[in-house]
């Protein structure tokens, strides 16, 4: 009941932040997921590597789409922590264009991207991507880590 609990609050947490009209520029976005990473990476001994892109508050996101790459890169962040093994996990921002890709990316021990799954973690990331004409692309192979991609188109 307590972890339910747990996971409850910070759900309710997150709707509260991404409906915050004044939360809606691509950095904040951008730090909330890296305390996220932090605070989750460093409670299981994990190297976290955060490469921020540059003018990151130029970007305004609607809510739509603020909350769909939160949840995506979140959800990305915490299968590596908890599924990986890993000792280092990289956080990846780059603009080249109009085009933004982020970049979640372990060390850990890498798994079958071509197996089908129980959980319904990566079907949502797919479908949150989908939802905001983004393109989310993952690579993982045995032994060699994992990295989940996620693509915006600005303009």
């Amino acid at each position: 009941i307590n972890i339910n609990s747990d996971e409850m609050l910070e759900k309710m947490s997150d709707i509260v932040w991404a409906i915050n009209p004044g939360n809606d520029s691509f950095e904040k976005v951008i730090n909330r997921l890296r305390t996220y990473a932090k605070n989750s990476a460093e409670t299981m001994g994990i190297q976290l590597h955060f490469k921020p892109g540059k003018d990151l508050e130029r970007y305004r996101l609607d809510m739509q789409t603020k909350s769909n790459v939160y949840l995506i890169c979140k959800e990305a962040i915490n299968n590596a922590i908890k599924y990986s093994g890993c000792h280092n996990l990289s956080f990846v921002l780059q603009h080249v264009d109009h085009r933004l890709s982020i970049g979640v990316i372990d060390d850990g021990k890498g798994f079958d991207t071509l197996r089908d799954f129980d959980g319904n973690g990566l079907k949502n990331m797919m479908s949150r991507a989908q939802e905001i004409n983004a393109d989310l692309r993952l690579n993982s192979e045995k032994n060699k880590g994992t990295s989940v991609s996620l693509f915006l188109n600005f303009t």
